[in-house]
């Protein structure tokens, strides 16, 4: 009898673990639904912001159904639970929806029904029109541009905000996702813009307490890439023993133009500007001890995006202790671009290293999670790296050769 009981248990279990199998298996074999949305102008429908969490008043919003086999599926949309359009197979349909919303929070649904899949499964988003999220994260980035030597402006967006440490976020430019980025991850984006004109650069994301997404983006006006740039240096003279300081910028085509602007910076500090004419006129300033990167910044009619070089000055005596540079060139696909990745020496993450291409300077770089973006041209190239800290004032220079193809000859 005991070993009847044991046998009919077994059974028992058995059917169980069918049943669960079988289950799982519908639930396999419903589809997997999806769906973005963005709002429209309401004189003209047209897409004027990719977001998610949007913080304007009422308007249209448009949704877009997309997912594997969407062709083959049937399903419907609802708004806070009540239907308000259909997409059957036989029909002409566009796998979108369009509402006008007033301020207020809804819950956005597809949902289907298959004969794989008989109980059904839905997929949902909320919409918050003119009410914001307090969980969701204020994403915030900040955008820094380097005049290269031919005249191309490189850009790079930087996110700075409350928690990025543990959140996942993407790039955006023009609604298009560039990039991605993780915790642990690089929180910068560098970017070409090819063309003229004004892009929109977003960050979003989503998260488990925001998961309607918000965002952060800002208009980015690109001109015309600008070979005019004149070439500018300067000559730094103490004052007798003081820590006062005269910059003379050398002469060049268009330095005593009225539009012309010099703008003065000591570690990114603003300083001030060569307001006296003629400009070449000395700068003067008064630094305290420590180490210093003066850069000039020079805006003409011809160079309206500006053209920076920069020095680095030692205020103070110091004692010599350079470290054993190192650093690496890394091709970005098969284009021409160059990214320089200084090595993991002594006092790498704490100043700036100073990159110099064919001993013209390029541009800076602070830490090796901060490389540089380089655009080549075909040919030989000697790439440099100039690293100066208050102990090694008068700096240490390593050097590497690279030999860059012409992809038309290849």
């Amino acid at each position: 009898m005991k070993k009847l009981s044991i046998w009919l248990l077994s059974t028992l279990a058995m059917l169980i673990v069918l049943t669960s199998c079988e289950i799982n298996e519908e639930f396999d074999r419903c589809p997997e639904l999806a769906f973005t949305f963005h709002k429209l102008d309401a004189m003209h429908l047209e897409k004027v912001n990719d977001t998610i969490s949007n913080d304007s008043l009422a308007g249209y919003y448009k949704f877009t159904a997309d997912f594997p086999n969407i062709e083959e599926t049937a399903y419907e949309w609802f708004v806070n639970d009540s239907l308000v359009d259909s997409e059957l197979i036989l029909d002409d349909r566009d796998n979108m929806y369009v509402g006008f919303f007033e301020p207020g929070i809804y819950t956005i649904c597809i949902f289907s029904e298959t004969p794989e899949c008989p109980e059904g499964t839905s997929y949902c988003k909320t919409l918050r029109v003119g009410v914001s999220n307090s969980a969701c994260p204020q994403l915030m980035f900040v955008t820094r541009t380097d005049t290269l030597s031919s005249g191309k402006v490189d850009y790079k967006f930087i996110a700075d905000f409350e928690g990025i440490e543990e959140i996942s976020y993407g790039w955006f430019i023009n609604g298009d996702l560039v990039e991605d980025s993780a915790p642990g991850e690089d929180n910068y984006l560098r970017w070409n813009f090819e063309k003229p004109g004004v892009y929109e650069v977003c960050i979003k994301t989503e998260t488990p307490e925001c998961p309607e997404g918000t965002s952060y983006c800002e208009a980015v006006r690109v001109g015309e890439s600008n070979t005019d740039c004149p070439e500018i240096s300067f000559e730094i003279e103490q004052e007798g023993n003081s820590f006062g300081y005269k910059f003379y910028p050398a002469a060049f085509e268009g330095i005593d133009d009225p539009n012309t602007t010099l703008e003065w910076y000591a570690n990114d500090q603003f300083l001030g500007k060569s307001d006296e004419y003629p400009h070449n006129n000395p700068f003067y300033t008064q630094l305290a001890q420590g180490q210093f990167l003066i850069c000039l910044v020079v805006k003409t009619e011809n160079c309206p995006e500006g053209k920076e070089w920069c020095k680095l000055l030692q205020v103070g005596d110091v004692i010599i202790s350079c470290p054993e540079l190192s650093f690496e060139i890394e091709q970005q696909g098969d284009s021409n671009a160059y990214m320089f990745f200084p090595g993991n020496f002594e006092g790498v993450e704490d100043f700036t290293s100073d990159w110099f291409v064919n001993e013209e300077y390029v541009g800076s770089s602070i830490g090796q999670q901060d490389p540089l973006s380089y655009q080549f041209e075909a040919g030989r190239h000697e790439v440099c790296l100039l690293f100066e800290t208050p102990e090694c004032p008068e700096g240490i220079k390593k050097c590497i050769v690279i030999e860059i193809s012409d992809p038309a000859q290849e």
